[in-house]
């Protein structure tokens, strides 16, 4: 009996779970096709609001080709796209390719002075100084929570040892 039970729940738990499996997937709890949030307000654009000219910009001054996926489309009529390198990815959320009012970067990498993230968010900015003054900032404060406003965007760098975060959002 010390032996049978707990084989016999064993095998109940088993039936159990192939009975609520569909298709030999794990079930998974929750809405899978729920769209993601969008954050950000899609009226507020960021100065340099094109995406082309965006990634052309940061393509230019980083020195490689981005591979790009999408556009998604997300609650709001809000477009999402995805650009990716092995060291970083950015997502630009927007009205259109030429309405982006949310730029997110992600660089994975140790060494803070090989980061891309400058080269981002001088891209971000059409004016000269405006993107200037944006890549010394994101320069200066890679590693450390900082958030500034400049040209009308706000900018914000995060992230952790390996992984650190720029996001450049309009309408500030």
């Amino acid at each position: 009996l010390i032996v049978a039970l707990p084989i016999a729940v064993n095998i109940a738990l088993a039936a159990y779970l192939l009975s609520r499996i569909d298709g030999g997937s794990v079930p998974i709890i929750g809405d899978v096709d729920a769209p993601a949030q969008v954050v950000g307000s899609p009226g507020d654009v960021i100065p340099r609001a094109t995406r082309h000219e965006i990634l052309a910009a940061a393509e230019s001054a980083i020195g490689t080709e981005f591979a790009c996926e999408g556009p998604w489309r997300a609650p709001g009529g809000v477009s999402v796209w995805s650009c990716r390198t092995d060291d970083s990815v950015a997502v630009f959320h927007g009205l259109g390719a030429d309405g982006i009012f949310r730029l997110d970067v992600t660089w994975f990498g140790f060494d803070e002075s090989t980061t891309q993230l400058p080269a981002w968010a001088a891209a971000a900015f059409e004016s000269p100084a405006d993107a200037q003054r944006a890549e010394r900032f994101v320069a200066d404060n890679v590693g450390d929570e900082a958030e500034t406003e400049i040209g009308g965007a706000s900018l914000t760098v995060d992230g952790a040892e390996g992984a650190r975060t720029l996001l450049v959002e309009g309408g500030n």
